[in-house]
């Protein structure tokens, strides 16, 4: 397997920004057709354009040049001790390689250099895989709850102390 590279993206050209729109698509479930694939590239590229854009964590994991995978990571509002996983997307092809763990492990990171103690993170409830990667990290479940806008989801948190110096290579089946 050609090696995994990691950057914090801090600006992106339209290419990049297409890149990301077809990985979270496809990621998702969803199929990539134009329209869905434009409106994402218009929700990131504004994303990406934000004055408080270079605050977060915005990686990127990359083989052969090719994206894999994406996590992003921000501030918890009104603190800088918490910060949330707000998306983690790795391509179906590309799962169970180690990639997302490396990912989650760069923000968790990225967030503990900038104050955090607490990272939190959550996924829909009957996102069997999802949480057991989770567990498999080291974040700890903290039950249930539904969202707004009525999905059910599954809350977890990770002191960033827990993390340090976890291995930084890729792990099979993550």
């Amino acid at each position: 397997m050609t090696e995994l590279t990691v950057e914090l993206l801090t600006q992106a050209d339209d290419a990049t920004i297409r890149d990301l729109a077809l990985l979270e698509i496809i990621a998702w479930g969803q199929m990539p057709d134009t329209e869905r694939v434009e409106a994402r590239k218009r929700d990131l590229g504004a994303e990406i354009g934000r004055p408080n854009f270079a605050a977060k964590g915005f990686f990127v994991g990359r083989q052969s040049g090719a994206v894999r995978g994406v996590c992003r990571i921000e501030p918890m509002r009104d603190t800088d001790d918490e910060w949330m996983v707000v998306g983690l997307a790795v391509h179906p092809d590309h799962r169970k390689l180690g990639i997302a763990r490396v990912l989650v492990r760069a923000c968790i990171r990225f967030a503990g250099s900038r104050g955090a103690s607490v990272i939190r993170s959550m996924t829909h409830r009957d996102n069997q895989a999802s949480i057991a990667f989770h567990r498999a990290v080291g974040f700890a479940d903290e039950g249930g709850f539904v969202a707004p806008d009525g999905d059910e989801k599954v809350a977890f948190s990770v002191a960033v102390a827990d993390q340090a110096g976890q291995e930084r290579r890729l792990e099979p089946n993550d």
